[in-house]
């Protein structure tokens, strides 16, 4: 876990109450935030550069004084700077980590010869492209003190709420236990602002739709005679495939022009994981494999096929529509055969903005702006640069989709062309 460690925190720790007090709440129940199985959090502070915490600091960090650096001889005191490109170096290094850190977003480098956030650019795409996720959590959180480097320089005081932000960075599944754990922490004010949606919440990674279940039978089966189910593939123990088989000769023998064919839609909006940054073109089509002999092994199977046949975007809200038509299914592949069929949904690219992510450029502000352009209603003190953090987080997620443009989701069947 990496707190931020810049003076500007210490306004979290003079502005909480008795029930509002989220960034103490972060630290106290950091350990049972991690998932089951997780080694014990390791706490690092930063500021100019990373340190470790020594063991009991913790109690140390929720002290205004930390941040102020009273007490402490100048060589200890590390608040004049927010380097995040450091933070996020060191844990785009570290693969196999679930990182957190604990921020304000007001990423400062005086030393830095380029504008705004470019130094978190590069670091935000190696995490993304290795196939981590990141999750961004946005708190209003109670606040009082000043906030330091702003536009143009100088500082101002400020009491009311302000961003607190939260990321965790790791696998998937990591990422999702830990908020699935968030959801139910014993503070109460962090699992009452999930649960309300006052915590904002924004996930990108590259498998959006980890949380679709996969069902044995994908596609509705439809009663039109022409296409029946049948067992065609002894599977091997443990695998449940969906069957068809359809006839070649005579296939409207029978048919009943209000009958359903086979067909699957998707991908829904509710199918993606809740907050993903998904939105965006999606792209279909189908691998066929036909059988050859006998066996199971690559020699049994011919090399698959790629096809748009059957492929439509008539479903509802855009979604992609697959329809197993024996007539272009039997037309396209002419000979008699078992053929297993892959249908693939692939995202093309990501819309941006995104819409998953209004919420970050809600509560920025550009260092164009005036200073009183910050607050909203002056009593919400928006954080700068915060709609950068988000542009660079879609184009980095929108490089690594392109660059593993796997599918998102899809089915998997088996049908018997018959004479």
């Amino acid at each position: 876990m990496y707190l931020d460690a810049s003076g500007s925190m210490a306004g979290y720790i003079a502005g909480a109450s008795e029930t509002e007090r989220p960034l103490h709440d972060l630290i106290a129940t950091m350990p049972e935030l991690v998932p089951a199985g997780s080694a014990a959090p390791v706490f690092k502070t930063f500021g100019t550069r990373i340190r470790d915490l020594p063991a009991g600091g913790q109690a140390e960090v929720l002290s205004e004084s930390f941040y102020q650096c009273r007490g402490r001889a100048s060589a200890d005191c590390d608040n004049s700077e927010t380097r995040l490109d450091l933070v996020l170096k060191q844990i785009e290094g570290r693969k196999d980590d679930l990182a957190i850190v604990i921020t304000d977003m007001w990423f400062a480098d005086p030393g830095n010869p380029a504008s705004g956030l470019v130094p978190l650019a590069a670091p935000l795409k190696g995490i993304l492209a290795s196939g981590r996720s990141i999750a961004v959590f946005g708190i209003p959180a109670p606040f009082s003190g000043k906030i330091y480097d702003l536009p143009g320089g100088g500082s101002v005081s400020f009491t009311g709420r302000r961003p607190l932000i939260l990321l965790a960075v790791g696998s998937g599944d990591r990422v999702g236990q830990f908020g699935q754990q968030l959801n139910r922490s014993s503070s109460s004010y962090l699992a009452r602002g999930m649960t309300t949606g006052a915590i904002k919440q924004a996930l990108f990674t590259l498998d959006p739709s980890a949380g679709i279940a996969r069902e044995p039978s994908p596609l509705a089966p439809g009663n039109d005679r022409r296409v029946r189910r049948a067992t065609v593939l002894n599977a091997i123990e443990g695998v449940r495939i969906q069957q068809f088989a359809i006839e070649r000769s005579e296939p409207d023998r029978g048919h009943n022009a209000t009958a359903t064919l086979p067909s699957w839609t998707g991908p829904a909006a509710s199918s993606f994981l809740p907050h993903a940054v998904w939105q965006g073109p999606l792209a279909s089509r189908s691998l066929v494999w036909q059988r050859l002999g006998d066996r199971c092994t690559t020699r049994d199977w011919s090399k698959p096929t790629r096809t748009q046949t059957g492929w439509t975007d008539g479903g509802p809200a855009g979604q992609k529509h697959y329809l197993l038509d024996p007539t272009s299914f039997a037309e396209q592949f002419r000979l008699t055969g078992t053929y297993l069929v892959t249908g693939e949904v692939a995202r093309v690219s990501l819309t941006q903005p995104n819409p998953a992510t209004q919420w970050l450029r809600d509560w920025s502000f550009s260092p164009l702006d005036p200073g009183g352009r910050a607050m909203t209603d002056g009593s919400f003190y928006r954080t700068l640069n915060l709609s950068e953090f988000d542009r660079l987080l879609e184009n980095s997620l929108a490089a690594a989709a392109e660059e593993k443009p796997g599918p998102i989701t899809g089915f998997t069947f088996v049908v018997k062309v018959k004479e």
